[in-house]
């Protein structure tokens, strides 16, 4: 995602509106390189391990039918791929905020409605809590 510094502070600004607090990136590069990592993960996962389909199942390629739709919409963007197993699993996608609504209307379109879930990481990532 190329961004000018005013794009940030305005994404950022929007971000803290919403509730949404602590994103930083601080390394464009890094974050281009992570994105990239995401999608490399999503193709190895898709082509290489094919677990994205059961062998044999021409009638049940969701999974697949979802992935393309996120490539679709995304429109080289962002980073998409299968998670928490393909049979039964669902797709993580990492959606540009100017994309988000398109996206989420696109995929809803052709899934359902409700089957695109928004969802933020709060601040803190990873936390160890004591009941």
């Amino acid at each position: 995602i190329q961004t000018t510094e005013n794009e940030l502070e305005a994404l950022t600004a929007r971000l803290t509106g919403n509730g949404v607090t602590g994103m930083v990136i601080e390394d464009e590069e890094d974050f281009q390189r992570f994105l990239e990592l995401i999608r490399q993960s999503g193709y190895s996962s898709y082509m290489y391990l094919q677990n994205v389909s059961p062998a044999g199942a021409v009638k049940q390629q969701d999974m697949a039918i979802t992935l393309a739709l996120c490539e679709h919409y995304l429109e080289g963007t962002g980073a998409y791929r299968v998670h928490g197993g393909g049979f039964a699993g669902t797709c993580q996608a990492f959606v540009p905020m100017e994309k988000l609504e398109d996206f989420r209307a696109g995929i809803d379109g052709v899934l359902g409605i409700g089957a695109c879930h928004v969802l933020s990481i709060r601040p803190q990532g990873g936390a160890e809590v004591t009941v």
